[in-house]
């Protein structure tokens, strides 16, 4: 996971988005975004269709819009969660070889 400084859709993908993934489908390095305006620390989650973690990381907010992750596991469906004090906002990739 490499930190990096500088459309609408919430966890049940409806709604306001505050996450944005590309490129998606991924080859399994992809970018993500926040527009998240907090100097919080979150978590961060990719979890597979069974709900198997596949990468969490603590990760400081602050400053940090986006950060490259590389994820190297079978083609699929992938969650990714951010978890910021009491909020949780979900996404999906489409890792694709």
């Amino acid at each position: 996971l490499t930190y990096w400084g500088g459309d609408e859709r919430g966890s049940d993908f409806s709604g306001p988005r505050h996450l944005y993934i590309s490129p998606n489908p991924s080859n399994g390095r992809f970018r993500v975004k926040h527009n998240l305006k907090t100097n919080e620390l979150g978590v961060f989650r990719i979890y597979d269709v069974f709900g198997k973690t596949a990468m969490q990381y603590e990760i400081s907010l602050e400053a940090r819009e986006f950060f490259d992750v590389s994820l190297d596991k079978p083609p699929g469906l992938y969650f990714i969660q951010l978890f910021v004090q009491d909020q949780v906002y979900t996404d999906r990739i489409v890792i694709s070889y």
